[in-house]
């Protein structure tokens, strides 16, 4: 098994179906990275900002108080974001 490489936190709503099968590779280890979820925006938020570096974000479109702030907030702290949508997109997120 290698070592983890990146870190990525992550946000979804509850037994969110692209979330459990992103940690499920984590924890097998078919992905070279090391996965922090969060239940909040707030959690994410506050993550993001502390001393830990974090490779990118992966947020699920429809969690509640996901905005423009926190992309910039990302992006300031260097970490890369995506955004998962489902087949209609609520926002153009570029």
């Amino acid at each position: 098994m290698r070592s983890a490489t990146f870190s990525v936190i992550a946000a979804a709503p509850p037994r969110t179906d692209w979330m459990l099968r992103l940690t499920t590779w984590c924890n097998e280890g078919s992905l070279g990275i090391e996965l922090t979820r969060c239940v909040s925006i707030e959690e994410l938020r506050a993550r993001i900002r502390s001393m830990q570096g974090f490779s990118a974000a992966v947020i699920d479109e429809n969690i509640q108080s996901l905005d423009r702030e926190l992309l910039a907030t990302a992006r300031d702290a260097g970490c890369a974001v995506i955004i998962v949508t489902g087949e209609h997109r609520r926002r153009d997120w570029t």
